[in-house]
């Protein structure tokens, strides 16, 4: 072993043994080292145990700014105990206040790579961290606790910048920037992801079948997938989980937005499981309800699209309402009273309407079926003083001014209903069927004439024939008959005899109007 002391005061010491190194009172004297290795006994002093300097060419202007023991100004490298009664280590890299980008390297040369990326992965350059037992036996690192970490001095404060747990999460006191970042378990966070720059994406897995899903927190149910975003023939976002099964409005009723290649385009709605279909496409998720627009003609600038209405019956959708692309309505029902339009009371329909219904056959055993029923209550306020109508049939017409007959103009047409018997017997089969007249009003009748003739091509009382004075009239249209005799030859040439005639006429229209009456037929005079 060598050593050299210089005129400074400066030790050099060579060999692989040295013992007591007293010049620099920094140092106190040590013991032999066990041969082979090399050591400093620093005994109970806690200035740094090693310093590397280059004075005169060096010259920080650090002595007392850093953190630990003090410094001279040629110091460019020192190592000393972190803590003065339990050890640890703090090396320094000290540098001038220079334009350099770097002042602490770490370099590490050969060696082979291993590329496996689990916890069994290594790494050419390694930091190892453990705790112990103090009993010299290795301890695991507590639960989330902090094994590796940065620094730093912001804002006049030394401050935490990045930390990584014994879980292998990281946290950092700002933002990433990354051209790429990938996870194999999951990210927690606490700030916002702003996309600084335009077209930026978040992507799924790729492939179809890839998938990303987005979890919240569920009173009672932990975390559950509220939204999914998904590779598929026609990739989609679905917020909230797949609805199959699930009772009416179940928090698993989802919104889903789906690309498709132009006609299977759809969105559905929250709810019922409602969707909205742009295209003719079968809908690729499970519907309950449907509002589709419905292309029936595709040639651009001359688009005609109607609305279909889907409501589900028995696990099938069915179609209740469709609106085509000329503003034609047509209602689909089932049931027994067929198809229903409740207006609230509102106007109903507008000139030129044509309502048809669709053939129908009942779905269950019932005591009445109604092709069409008109219901409900009118209830009047004070002041009304005119009429009240249920129902009014206020046609105008207009005709043209053309060579042409027209057979008929009518308001009302009743036809003959054409029944298509069975084995049933019908007891009362009728084209008007007047079920019995109101005896609140002063005046009551089933059939009110307030003005005109009343044309009635054959008139059925009860099973009777009523000819022009029938009913008991019989006995008069004999006796218009005998005066039609007795003045077949013009002989009215007396007063007398025209006050018979006269008095057998009034007596007999007498008698056709109280038969009318019992008719229910209402005439006025």
């Amino acid at each position: 072993m060598g050593i050299s002391i210089f005129e400074s005061g400066g030790l050099s010491v060579f060999g692989k043994y040295w013992k007591g190194i007293t010049l620099d009172t920094a140092v106190a004297k040590g013991t032999w080292t066990t041969p082979g290795l090399w050591a400093i006994d620093q005994e109970t002093a806690d200035t740094p145990i090693v310093s590397y300097r280059s004075t005169g060419d060096v010259a920080t202007a650090l002595t007392t700014a850093p953190l630990g023991q003090d410094n001279t100004t040629s110091d460019f490298y020192t190592i000393e105990k972190f803590a003065a009664a339990t050890g640890g280590v703090r090396i320094k890299a000290l540098g001038e206040n220079a334009a350099v980008t770097n002042n602490y390297v770490i370099e590490s040369y050969g060696g082979q790579a291993d590329t496996t990326k689990s916890t069994a992965g290594r790494a050419l350059t390694e930091i190892y961290v453990s705790q112990h037992d103090g009993a010299n036996a290795l301890a695991n690192i507590a639960a989330d606790g902090n094994a590796w970490g940065v620094r730093g001095r912001v804002g006049g404060a030394d401050v935490s910048l990045l930390l990584l747990d014994e879980d292998g999460d990281t946290w950092q006191n700002g933002t990433i920037d990354a051209s790429r970042i990938t996870s194999r378990g999951h990210v927690d966070f606490a700030f916002d992801l702003n996309s600084k720059t335009s077209g930026q994406s978040i992507r799924a897995a790729e492939g179809i079948g890839g998938y990303l899903t987005l979890m919240a927190f569920d009173t009672g149910a932990a975390s559950v997938e509220i939204a999914r975003m998904a590779g598929a023939a026609d990739p989609y976002l679905q917020i909230g989980r797949d609805d199959t099964g699930v009772a009416v409005n179940a928090i698993t009723d989802m919104l889903v937005l789906q690309a498709g290649a132009g006609a299977s385009n759809e969105a559905a709605n929250f709810g019922l499981g409602i969707s909205v279909k742009l295209g003719n496409a079968a809908s690729q998720v499970e519907e309950r309800a449907s509002m589709d627009f419905v292309i029936a003609d595709a040639t651009d600038g001359d688009e005609d699209v109607s609305f279909i209405l889907n409501l589900m019956r028995n696990g099938s959708m069915v179609q209740k309402m469709k609106v085509d692309y000329l503003g034609n309505l047509l209602l689909t029902g089932s049931g027994n009273t067929g198809s229903r339009i409740n207006t609230g009371g509102t106007e109903f329909g507008w000139i030129r309407n044509y309502f048809y219904m669709a053939n129908f056959t009942q779905l269950a055993a019932s005591t009445f079926m109604h092709g069409n029923c008109f219901d409900g209550t009118l209830t009047s306020i004070t002041g009304t003083s005119s009429d009240i109508n249920c129902n009014i049939f206020e046609m105008e017409v207009v005709t043209q001014n053309l060579t042409q007959t027209i057979g008929r103009v009518v308001q009302v047409e009743i036809r003959e209903p054409v029944i298509t018997p069975g084995t049933d017997t019908i007891t009362l089969a009728c084209a008007l069927y007047i079920d019995g007249a109101p005896t609140e009003g002063v005046t009551n009748a089933a059939i009110y004439v307030a003005a005109g003739n009343t044309n009635i091509d054959t008139l059925t009382h009860r099973g009777a024939a009523l000819g022009f004075f029938a009913a008991t009239p019989v006995a008069q249209q004999t006796g218009i008959a005998a005066q039609k005799i007795n003045y077949a030859t013009p002989d009215l040439d007396t007063e007398a005899e025209i006050i018979t005639a006269f008095n057998t006429t009034n007596t007999a229209i007498n008698a056709l109007r109280t038969a009318l009456n019992n008719l229910g037929l209402t005439t006025v005079v």
